[in-house]
């Protein structure tokens, strides 16, 4: 709560001074404040913070006047990238912000001796690593690099904490975190594209949480083995990426955004599969629409992670030859971008483009099967194959909307 109210404050200055990516933007707390921020920020309100950064809108802002608010709301409406470009502006200036706090509550941590450190100096480092990876430009950069090296010394901190523990009560508490530590390894080195060490520290973490829990039933494990399962696609090991995420289905909690994320990489798993077949095909269909009904009930209809899920369903339905479904369902995600981040967003316009291609793919189809009575299975194809080419890449591999990647 404390944390958004900084943001609004700092998203009404912004827009006041019309605030441009060059410029930026100063957070000034409260002697008292910074003491608390400096103790919580890494630790006990970190999640909250970063939820807050996800639900940061200027238009949820509050002006010194009342009366100045839609004034305020107008101006920025009329200027280039209008809410939604602001809201990236700020986001992206609190998020500088808060790595560059982040370092500094680390070091002033560090220099310390280990007596004299925070008991949760690692959850500091681990946490500090997430905000590195985030900012993150390219799949190999020095944050990535930074980062990694936070998770192995809070590796290294917490198996020195349970070597000192024994048998006590508290051994439980710090090897969870010994599984947190090795995820997170796993973790950054999935996303730097190294596949065989992510592979490698993912199953250990999964083995020290079925360790800690006594089973493998539980959502911590299912955290790591829905990880699992894209890693072993890339190593080419496509049923075991099967098991893993089904297994990971099984023990998330329903309807939870965890669930979504892992039936979303299993249906990727499913239709990517060398041998797959029609019943691969369609019950990665399925996980789609439930992927696309847990997300809905989760963000509610206007969210990107809604647009996303239709715009896989778009992507699905065109790669099995149903032009005019694929074409609706972008046609959704588009009036999705373009009530979020309106309609000169360059995400409404990618999102956009590829419904004209389908939605035209559609009409080509419909008219020669019209012309055509005797249309058959093997002249679908070959139109299919014609009318790729003729559409143009709708798919490029590998990319998805809002600029993200799947495994």
């Amino acid at each position: 709560g404390r944390f958004t109210a900084i943001s609004a404050k700092g998203a009404t200055r912004a827009a006041k001074t019309n605030l441009e990516k060059s410029q930026r933007l100063r957070f000034i707390l409260a002697p008292q404040s910074r003491e608390q921020f400096e103790q919580e920020a890494l630790s006990d309100e970190f999640e909250s913070i970063i939820r807050a950064l996800s639900d940061l809108d200027v238009r949820k802002a509050e002006a010194f006047k009342k009366e100045d608010k839609q004034m305020i709301l107008s101006a920025i409406e009329r200027s280039g990238g209008g809410t939604q470009g602001l809201n990236q502006t700020v986001c992206q200036q609190l998020r500088r912000w808060l790595v560059e706090s982040a370092g500094q509550i680390v070091e002033a941590q560090r220099a310390k001796s280990k007596k004299e450190r925070s008991p949760k100096y690692s959850q500091m480092l681990v946490n500090y690593g997430r905000l590195l990876g985030d900012s993150a430009n390219a799949f190999s950069s020095p944050e990535q690099d930074k980062a990694i090296e936070l998770f192995h010394e809070a590796l290294e901190e917490d198996r020195a904490a349970l070597d000192a523990a024994g048998a006590r009560d508290e051994a439980s508490e710090e090897r969870i975190k010994v599984a947190r530590d090795l995820f997170m390894i796993g973790s950054a080195h999935y996303w730097r594209r190294e596949f065989p060490q992510a592979l490698e520290k993912l199953e250990e973490a999964r083995d020290a949480y079925i360790a800690v829990h006594g089973s493998d039933a539980h959502p911590d494990v299912a955290k790591v083995q829905t990880l699992m399962g894209p890693t072993l696609m890339k190593l080419e090991r496509w049923e075991e990426a099967v098991a893993s995420l089904r297994a990971a289905a099984r023990n998330h909690e329903s309807g939870s955004h965890a669930e979504a994320e892992c039936l979303s990489f299993l249906a990727y798993v499913l239709f990517k599969m060398p041998h797959g077949g029609k019943a691969e095909a369609d019950e990665a269909t399925d996980l789609r629409e439930r992927v696309l009904e847990i997300n809905r009930a989760y963000f509610g209809n206007e969210h990107p992670e809604v647009a996303m899920s239709l715009f896989q369903l778009a992507r699905g339905a065109a790669e099995a030859g149903d032009r005019a479904a694929s074409a609706d369902y972008y046609r959704q995600a588009t009036d999705i971008y373009s009530k979020i981040f309106g309609e000169d967003h360059e995400k409404t316009r990618k999102m956009r483009q590829r419904y004209v291609s389908a939605a035209a793919a559609a009409a080509n189809l419909n008219e020669v099967a019209r012309k055509n009575s005797s249309f058959t299975s093997k002249s679908s194809q070959a139109l299919s194959m014609y009318d790729e080419q003729r559409a143009g890449a709708l798919f490029p591999e590998g990319m998805v909307a809002d600029n993200r990647q799947l495994p």
